[in-house]
């Protein structure tokens, strides 16, 4: 791909089709340290769009073949080539190439689930109608829309692939989300009144908050140095 890799790149010659010729311009190409991460960039690049535009290839991502991800891809105007999705095309079926399209995951189990998280791991996670990879499952938008934002757990649905849970924002329901995305916050396990003394000693990292540390909704109070004695 185009452009830079955590500012690494390499000067390369490449063919473009501008203004109805072909020329040779010379372009700056992403440089990666191995094969596996120019692969997940590249994947990335099809489920985040680009800065200007997040849903520039989700038509490629919702594509039913390959003839019309073929096609959708060049519309997006991943390349200038005229031909590109022909050639596309003419690779996958000189090669039988479609005998490795991705198959349908299915879902081993499914509950309703009750908790909260918070987007984190964003990178190579998207949020989609279904768990990812289960048929008819379709693109809501990369994990980076949900970033650091809190997120109400309803439903935890279990694939081959992982666990992926389905969340609420403000009530409504936004889609499913891969767990290795998220962090989640503590439950209480029990919670009873309790009588008795004690006193602050160490101060130093401590909190006082409105309840107990990481559960949802605990708000800070003050700083536990504020009541040492």
């Amino acid at each position: 791909m185009k452009g830079r890799y955590n500012g690494n790149y390499v000067l390369m010659p490449t063919l473009e089709y501008v203004n109805g010729k072909w020329i040779t311009i010379n372009a700056e190409f992403r440089k990666y340290a191995n094969w596996q991460q120019s692969v997940h960039d590249h994947s990335l690049l099809f489920v985040n769009g680009v800065s200007w535009d997040k849903n520039r290839y989700k038509k490629v991502l919702d594509a039913p073949n390959y003839k019309v991800a073929a096609q959708e891809l060049q519309n997006a105007g991943y390349a200038t080539d005229p031909g590109y999705a022909n050639k596309l095309i003419n690779l996958v079926e000189t090669y039988n190439l479609d005998q490795y399209d991705v198959l349908y995951d299915s879902i081993l189990s499914e509950s309703a689930y009750s908790a909260y998280a918070k987007v984190t791991n964003v990178s190579g996670n998207a949020v989609w109608t279904k768990p990812y990879k289960v048929k008819g499952t379709t693109l809501v938008g990369a994990a980076g829309n949900y970033q650091n934002k809190d997120i109400q757990i309803v439903r935890k649905a279990a694939t081959k692939r992982g666990t992926y849970y389905q969340f609420k924002i403000n009530g409504n329901v936004v889609g499913w989300i891969d767990g290795k995305a998220l962090t989640f916050y503590d439950t209480e396990t029990s919670n009873k009144a309790f009588v008795s003394r004690a006193k602050i000693t160490t101060t130093s990292g401590h909190t006082i908050w409105t309840k107990p540390y990481n559960v949802y909704g605990r708000t800070q109070v003050a700083r536990a140095d504020g009541y040492a004695k």
